[in-house]
C-alpha cells in the first residue's frame, strides 16, 4: 500500500474523529471539559496533522525529484548517444575518405 495513501487516511480519520468529537462533547457537556484541556487536545490534534502532512509532502517532493533525475538520465543518455554516434560517424568517413 503507498504510504501517501495511509499518510491521508490517518490526517482524515484524525480530522473527523479527533477534531469533530472534542467539539461535540465541548458542546454538550462544558462543565465536563475545560476551555484550556479542550484547546489543548485540540492543538495537539493540529500538531499531529501539521506533521503528517508535511511527511507527506516530503515523500512527494522525492517523488517529483526522483523523477526528474530520471529525466534528465534519460536526456543526457540521448544527448550522449547521438553525439558519440555523430563522432563515430565522423571518424568513419574520415577513415574510408582516404
Amino acid at each position: 500500500m503507498n504510504i501517501g495513501f495511509v499518510y491521508m487516511l490517518l490526517l482524515m480519520l484524525v480530522d473527523f474523529c479527533c477534531t469533530k468529537g472534542y467539539l461535540f462533547v465541548a458542546m454538550m457537556r462544558p462543565k465536563l471539559l475545560q476551555i484550556e484541556e479542550i484547546f489543548l487536545k485540540l492543538l495537539s490534534i493540529l500538531l499531529i496533522k501539521m506533521i503528517l502532512f508535511v511527511m507527506l509532502f516530503l515523500q512527494m517532493l522525492h517523488k517529483i525529484i526522483k523523477w526528474l533525475f530520471r529525466v534528465f538520465k534519460k536526456i543526457l543518455l540521448i544527448v550522449l548517444h547521438k553525439k558519440y554516434c555523430i563522432i563515430y560517424l565522423k571518424s568513419f568517413k574520415m577513415i574510408f575518405s582516404h
